[in-house]
């Protein structure tokens, strides 16, 4: 009953958005096409994507949601729009849920995956070689999919800052360009691209600022 409560109440608000789309065309012809990708995106701006990659022929897509009494919570919201879970965190169950995944994209299962960068716990904003094993692992197109409100409600208390767009707001979404990991890399090859990694995603927040002309927000 709650997580029906919580997509009426999104659906709702996500009607009134309205969406500034970067890089858009590129990335919508890729996932009309067979490659496997994983998309990165930050934990907590999930809220200003959640319904528009729900739409016809922007899906499906599989996301990992954490083995916790709030990932029950988001389990139940996200697949009522449509997306298939693999429960597991950074915390508990993520190697495993990863290797799932992995599993699922070679054999076709998982051609989609979203992909929290900074999940479960953290810090914000700093992507962790998760994705980059995903990627190179899955031999699948890494794409960075950032999104901004303009405004928004904005949770300080959570870890992630979870942002909540206000009705009726601009939301900046920019898509990169897809990014091939080679294939096999170690763990020591991935922490040495981390970095890289992170200099992309900068630029990318930043480009969404100055699009926005909103000041950072930590």
């Amino acid at each position: 009953m709650v997580g029906f409560v919580v997509r009426l109440l999104i659906r709702i608000l996500a009607a009134t958005w309205r969406y500034r789309l970067g890089g858009w065309p590129r990335f919508r012809a890729l996932i009309a096409g067979p490659d496997p990708i994983v998309g990165g995106m930050f934990h907590g701006r999930q809220m200003c994507m959640l319904d528009f990659f729900s739409r016809p022929g922007q899906g499906p897509w599989t996301i990992m949601v954490s083995r916790s009494r709030d990932g029950d919570l988001q389990a139940a919201g996200v697949e009522g729009f449509g997306y298939t879970t693999v429960r597991g965190s950074s915390g508990r169950g993520g190697s495993r849920a990863l290797a799932d995944l992995v599993a699922g994209v070679r054999q076709g299962q998982y051609s989609r995956v979203v992909f929290a960068m900074d999940g479960s716990r953290g810090p914000r904003y700093q992507a962790k070689p998760g994705i980059l094993s995903l990627a190179s692992q899955g031999q699948a197109w890494l794409v960075l999919v950032l999104a901004l409100p303009k405004r928004a409600w904005v949770l300080q208390r959570s870890w992630d800052h979870t942002m909540i767009p206000a009705p009726w707001t601009q939301i900046a979404m920019h898509c990169s360009r897809p990014i091939r990991i080679p294939q096999g890399l170690s763990s020591e090859a991935l922490q040495r691209l981390q970095p890289r990694l992170q200099t992309l995603l900068d630029a990318q927040r930043s480009f969404l600022d100055h699009q926005l002309g909103v000041r950072r927000r930590l």
